[in-house]
């Protein structure tokens, strides 16, 4: 509607129409004042209307997306059976690397073993070892 325009009763809405409108909308507090502009009446002639057909006054706010909270870098309060699972894990990956370590040190008293056994019937280099393995 432009300002050369005049608003007729046929042009108005019932207070059915309001009531609905009202109801149905998002922004309650808002569409208070579209309805008193639409159909030419003060914000408090719509609220009399509202309460005159038992239509509860409410303020509703709906959340508009905000940014994401960011956690403070304290502790933070694990659940027992979180904690008691990492507890579980963590022992048995510390007895899988003494069993690595066990391995590896047998391993290298091997390999030392082999070495000094070599060097005893004809000292051969490790190089020489390779080479003879690879032809």
């Amino acid at each position: 509607m432009n300002a050369d325009s005049v608003v007729t009763d046929a042009d108005k809405m019932s207070n059915f129409e309001i009531c609905k409108s009202y109801r149905e909308s998002k922004n309650p507090s808002a569409q208070v004042k579209i309805l008193a502009q639409m159909n030419c009446k003060t914000t408090a002639e719509i609220f009399e209307i509202l309460k005159a057909n038992n239509e509860p006054i409410r303020k509703r706010q709906y959340k508009t997306k905000t940014a994401k909270k960011v956690k403070p870098k304290g502790k933070e309060k694990v659940p027992a059976f979180l904690v008691s699972i990492a507890v579980d894990e963590r022992r048995k990956i510390e007895a899988e690397i003494e069993a690595k370590q066990m391995e590896l040190t047998a391993l290298k008293q091997q390999y030392d073993d082999i070495s000094e056994w070599l060097e005893s019937i004809g000292e051969v280099a490790e190089d020489d070892v390779i080479r003879g393995a690879e032809g």
